[in-house]
């Protein structure tokens, strides 16, 4: 959360504020549970969901007043994987 508040403090100085905020970072490795480490499981959510809300958390209140918010969200999170689910790949 740190990063994240640097961040938008520096863009706030340097930019004169936030207009728009595009989610787009998200990782993937694709593993059955049983197979995945606990650290790789870590680092999937830290980035997917835990970096949308910390970047979420920083830059909406900047945005108040904005004429335009964008979000968007990293392909993966829209795509269906059921084989992946049950660790038939």
């Amino acid at each position: 959360m740190v990063k994240s508040k640097s961040l938008f403090e520096h863009a706030t100085a340097a930019l004169g504020g936030v207009d728009i905020l595009v989610n787009n970072a998200g990782i993937g490795i694709f593993a059955p549970v049983e197979e995945m480490a606990p650290e790789d499981f870590r680092a999937i959510l830290e980035t997917n969901l835990f970096g949308v809300f910390y970047c979420c958390h920083e830059a909406i209140p900047l945005m108040k007043g904005a004429r335009r918010r964008v979000h968007h969200q990293h392909f993966f999170a829209r795509r269906r994987q059921p084989a992946r689910a049950n660790g038939r790949i």
